[in-house]
């Protein structure tokens, strides 16, 4: 790593690292934002994956805690090739996603 400024820091950590969010209502996500976990005790959460192509080569990994009573719906946003949206409806159900750049392929529940 480069001895950068703290601005400088903040841009390079945010292009490196994945970043973990925490929904409890509908969000699309960002290219960085690979490690969701969705809270859908209040009703249910559509978490939309960010353009396919954009996250070519990453995997996202989608989690609905202990609790959960409504179901978490993992959608794309239109370009998937191949694509059936996701129902996570039970508490710690879990969906691993990778992008080859063309088609969001589930690798792991």
């Amino acid at each position: 790593m480069p001895n950068i400024g703290v601005a400088e820091r903040q841009t390079y950590d945010q292009q490196v690292r994945s970043k973990f969010l925490r929904v409890d209502e509908n969000a699309t996500l960002g290219v960085h934002d690979r490690v969701v976990i969705a809270d859908s005790t209040e009703g249910a959460v559509t978490v939309t994956l960010p353009n396919v192509g954009e996250a070519a080569g990453k995997i996202f990994t989608v989690t609905a805690p202990a609790g959960n009573t409504n179901n978490v719906v993992i959608a794309h946003g239109g370009e998937s090739l191949n694509w059936s949206n996701i129902t996570l409806n039970a508490a710690n159900a879990k969906a691993a996603l990778y992008s080859d750049g063309v088609t969001w392929f589930r690798i792991a529940s």
